[in-house]
């Protein structure tokens, strides 16, 4: 898929989502994601949690991801992946834009 033609979203959070693929795929989400200065999924010490499992690669920045209780700094090439249903909190964790591939797959129970 070219640039030009991503579906993006930008969130009042500091996060913008852009799509990787032309159609969602079932119940899987392929994206690329930057998280500005500042920038987080939730407000601080907010914590959420959804169906489904999440893969992360960043790219570059410093990416503090909240697991429950623990908490994780990836930074260029580092990976992660995670059940959604875990609460948890992504945030930019630096001093420039974390930009990551993300993918987002909730599969029901009969899959």
């Amino acid at each position: 898929m070219h640039p030009d033609d991503r579906k993006v979203l930008v969130l009042d959070s500091g996060v913008t989502w852009e799509s990787l693929t032309a159609t969602r795929s079932g119940k899987t989400d392929f994206m690329f994601v930057r998280y500005d200065v500042g920038g987080s999924s939730t407000l601080e010490g907010r914590l959420i949690r959804h169906v489904g499992t999440e893969y992360g690669f960043v790219l570059s920045g410093t990416l503090e991801i909240t697991l429950g209780f623990e908490t994780y700094r990836l930074t260029s090439g580092d990976s992660i992946s995670f059940d959604s249903s875990r609460p948890h909190r992504l945030a930019n964790a630096g001093d420039v834009p974390v930009e990551a591939i993300w993918v987002n797959l909730e599969l029901l129970d009969h899959e």
